[in-house]
């Protein structure tokens, strides 16, 4: 796995001795989490599973989980956005643990997790993506000179593997230039014009348009590229809260249950100092 060499040092470690029985795998989403449960369950000589996290289904996999005769892991994605009740359930196993049996809750923030059950696991961490994994990836799956100067831009906008995948599908040179236009006009265009912005994004399952998050990473990245030949006292202060402003909205549209439409347009509206 690209960019995870001092993770996977780290579970060969745990191995040599007695690996724990309950981990929390924490990663920001598109960070490789499931595939990298899947080859902790290699490297235990063990049958992944994967699973549902409703509580329902929780329930049935640890009672399974006390019952099977092979080593097995079970992998619960996007443990954070389990039922409170799940979670509790969850607690049977990290006090007795089951005899053959694993369990890897994955999460991109520990904040949503129990904090008994964060206590009482193995907290992991997915590295984060370096420049040189970025590239080599780009290298491995696409002509890295096509993208010419725009491999700069994918490396400092994505902090992903999918995220890279995402700009290339939307067309690297149109999307660069959409969030290069938001970035000039959302503080002097009139204000309904601003307001149509999030038009052009993803805000549900099934809209198209642009990731929202990526959007804004790409719209600080032009402010940041701004700053860079800024001379002007005024225009630097400028700048800089507006790189502020937008990493904070940034971690906004990262909370669970966020209404995306009115973060976007309270943003705007902090933006234009409103």
């Amino acid at each position: 796995m690209i960019g995870q060499e001092n993770l996977l040092q780290l579970i060969d470690t745990l191995k040599s001795n007695k690996f724990p029985r309950f981990i929390i795998l924490e990663g920001e989403k598109g960070s490789g989490r499931k595939t990298m449960a899947r080859e902790i369950a290699k490297r235990l000589n063990a049958r992944p599973v994967l699973s549902g996290i409703s509580t329902e289904e929780i329930r049935n996999v640890i009672n399974l989980s006390y019952k099977v005769s092979t080593p097995t892991v079970y992998i619960l994605p996007d443990a954070d956005k389990m039922h409170k009740a799940a979670k509790n359930a969850l607690l049977k196993v990290t006090e007795e643990p089951p005899e053959k049996s694993y369990f890897i809750l994955t999460t991109n923030n520990l904040m949503y997790m129990l904090s008994t059950l964060i206590s009482r696991g193995t907290v992991l961490k997915m590295d984060k993506y370096s420049r040189t994994n970025k590239l080599d990836y780009i290298k491995l799956n696409y002509s890295l000179e096509s993208f010419g100067s725009n491999v700069d831009f994918l490396c400092d906008v994505c902090d992903t593997f999918p995220e890279i995948d995402a700009v290339i599908d939307y067309n690297v040179e149109e999307f660069k230039a959409f969030c290069a236009t938001t970035a000039g006009f959302i503080v002097k265009a009139p204000l309904a014009n601003a307001l149509k912005i999030p038009k052009k994004l993803k805000l549900k399952e099934e809209d198209t348009g642009y990731d929202p998050t990526l959007f804004m990473k790409a719209v600080a990245y032009n402010f940041s590229q701004q700053l860079i030949t800024a001379e002007n006292r005024c225009v630097i202060d400028s700048l800089t809260e507006n790189i502020r402003i937008t990493l904070n909205y940034i971690n906004e549209l990262g909370i669970k249950g966020i209404h995306k439409l009115a973060t976007l347009d309270a943003w705007i509206l902090e933006m234009r100092g409103l």
